[in-house]
């Protein structure tokens, strides 16, 4: 073999061996990070199902189908939530349903030029208030 080929082997090993060192080791299943969410209470599932029921109260007339099936969730939810200790859950209902309120204030906000829909977005946010208080009335009670 002569000395330039045995040079020109050398190098090649050289080159193999300095890329083989820069690859990244592949990423194992078990290291990986899983984000798991802690399912929705049953206080802030009542104040998403009193909040659809006040927007579909918005758009439909009072007798239609999917009002009443949101009256009806509402109703099931709130019982529910009721069954333990109804303190404690008022209390956590009203923080929910203002922090509804907080999300269709921003709402309101957000479609400041569309009339149509400030309009019903209004009429959810005086849902919304008059939910609280009735909450609030409750909890003197």
């Amino acid at each position: 073999m002569r000395a330039s080929t045995s040079r020109i082997i050398y190098c090649i090993g050289l080159f193999a061996l300095a890329a083989c060192a820069v690859i990244p080791a592949p990423v194992t299943e078990d290291t990986r990070a899983v984000a798991v969410s802690a399912p929705l209470a049953v206080e802030v599932r009542l104040a998403q199902a009193v909040r659809d029921r006040i927007e579909l109260e918005a758009a439909l007339p009072a007798r239609h189908a999917d009002v009443v099936t949101a009256a009806a969730t509402e109703d099931a939810l709130r019982s529910l939530a009721f069954a333990d200790d109804p303190g404690a859950t008022r209390i956590d209902l009203i923080a929910a349903l203002a922090d509804q309120l907080s999300d269709a204030l921003a709402d309101r906000t957000r479609l400041a030029s569309d009339e149509t829909q400030k309009a019903r977005v209004e009429k959810v946010i005086s849902g919304l208030m008059g939910a609280i208080n009735t909450e609030v009335h409750r909890n003197r009670i």
